[in-house]
């Protein structure tokens, strides 16, 4: 009994100030250690000591968590397309900082099909956990690691968990992941189409504007004005670079990446996706975000203008300055329409006829350039799939004469049972509109799918890029390692 005596002396006053200490120096809700005074000087109770050890294994792990609490898990970041290892850079210092984890930004190569690819992060990630347990004193059992993982990351996550060794990793948590699979990749030719019509119907303006203002009219004037007109195509060439070389790159870039060749593995419909099952032992939860419109501006913004780690951990909040320069560019495009209608409609037709129409054809131009910025979000968004026919259950009879050609008619209600006399009919389904919330790349029934997920957490206002750092992410995380949705992934703080 005297030898356990001192031990325990030990324990109690090891935790005596170590509770002392969590007074004093109390864990703010933001993860800062502040100062603070206490005017408490009422004796400790055996109530407020913690449980003592009841194995001498217990107690080590008491003292040694006492002296110098060190990293019980490891947490890897996994990009998406596109991506690398920067992208959750912010997030992944923040965790090394504030939790008991060891924080990795693991890649892969995207060069494959997912169980390739999935293959490929594997190996990365046991060799990011080898390299670490190689450095003394801690060795974190494999089974105690997690991935957090951000669009097609997911995908490539779900992948590992469902071909390599069980038991390796114990939590998968995605971030706008489209599970069911990314409608852009199925609209591929919608959305090259939609480019095409973008840049064609944004550039009109400005080229038939700078061209049909700098070049006078007349073979004569056009030999003596070579120059001019020369120099004119320059200065066209200036008046579109601003679009040319913000906005259209970013747009271009989105649309290209849809060439990657694991993306055909992407598309809604696939059948690669049900496949990945993952382990059934393995915790899961699937995040979500829901932008608001325009949906487009928004999401090119953090994806081409200020991406979300530019900004300060948590901070990328910020999505509007590309929204601000659309409304901006279709207010100028609406002047310019109006000025040069104005001056056709007070130019006569009979004195200048040739001025006239060039003042119309000019108006029409950037007529043609607001149309195009006011449909070009709704257009968008059904490349994403945020609006998209559906079959709506109904259907409508078709009714065709057999030699009569192209002729036919629609019959209100079912199909006749006995058409007339060479009349074939037949019924067509009906279609209809659905609009859905996204997050400016992946529909929410797509990024909530996750299979067997034990929650789905909608992230209100945050696009695509914006998730991996802004407010959202903060409150996701710190929910999630809180062990708020499933046990496996709490997580102390230091």
């Amino acid at each position: 009994m005297k030898k356990k005596f001192p031990y325990l002396f030990c324990i109690i006053l090891l935790a005596a100030a170590q509770l002392q200490a969590q007074q004093l120096l109390p864990v703010s809700v933001d993860g800062d250690i502040h100062a603070q005074e206490t005017s408490d000087t009422s004796p400790l109770c055996l109530e407020d000591l913690p449980r003592l050890p009841e194995t001498a294994a217990d107690m080590d792990n008491q003292i040694i968590d006492a002296i110098a609490p060190e990293p019980t898990r490891n947490i890897f970041f996994i990009h998406g397309l596109g991506g690398d290892r920067s992208s959750w850079s912010r997030v992944s210092a923040f965790i090394n900082r504030t939790y008991r984890a060891r924080s990795y930004l693991a890649s892969y190569t995207e060069m494959g099909n997912a169980q390739e690819c999935g293959n490929d992060l594997y190996t990365n990630t046991i060799q990011l956990i080898n390299q670490a347990n190689a450095q003394p004193p801690l060795l974190i059992p494999r089974e105690r690691s997690m991935l957090i993982a951000h669009s097609q990351g997911g995908i490539v996550s779900r992948a590992m968990d469902t071909y390599e060794p069980p038991g390796e990793f114990g939590g998968i948590a995605t971030f706008g992941t489209p599970h069911t699979g990314a409608y852009i990749i199925n609209n591929k030719q919608d959305a090259y189409q939609l480019l095409s019509r973008t840049t064609t119907g944004l550039s009109q303006g400005p080229i038939t504007e700078g061209l049909s203002t700098a070049i006078p009219n007349g073979w004569f004037f056009n030999t003596i004005f070579g120059n001019r007109v020369v120099n004119s195509m320059q200065d066209v060439v200036n008046v579109i670079q601003h679009f040319g070389t913000s906005i259209l790159p970013g747009f271009i870039e989105a649309f290209d990446l849809t060439n990657v060749p694991l993306s055909e593995e992407f598309r809604v419909g696939s059948p690669a996706l049900p496949q990945l099952k993952g382990n059934p032992h393995t915790a899961k939860v699937a995040f979500f975000g829901t932008e608001e419109d325009p949906v487009l501006w928004r999401e090119l913004y953090n994806f081409k203008g200020k991406k979300p780690n530019d900004f300060l951990v948590w901070d990328a909040n910020d999505d509007s300055p590309y929204v601000a320069g659309a409304n901006n560019t279709l207010s100028n495009y609406r002047s310019k329409r109006d000025y040069y209608l104005h001056l056709a409609q007070n130019t006569s037709s009979f004195w200048n006829p040739a001025k006239r129409a060039r003042f119309m054809m000019i108006s029409n131009a950037y007529g043609r350039g607001t149309a195009t910025l006011m449909t070009l979000n709704d257009e968008f968004k059904a490349v994403i799939g945020a609006v998209r026919k559906v079959n709506s259950g109904r259907t409508i009879c078709r009714c065709e004469e057999k030699d009569a050609g192209t002729y036919g008619y629609t019959v209100n209600g079912p199909c006749p049972n006995s058409p007339p006399q060479g009349v074939v009919c037949a019924p067509i389904p009906v279609e209809s509109l659905l609009t859905e919330d996204s997050d400016g790349a992946v529909v929410q029934s797509s990024a909530s799918a996750y299979p067997d997920a034990v929650a789905q957490v909608k992230m209100a206002g945050s696009n695509h890029q914006q998730m991996r750092n802004d407010s959202n992410t903060k409150w996701a995380i710190r929910r999630l390692l809180n062990g708020d949705f499933h046990d496996f992934f709490k997580t102390a703080t230091y």
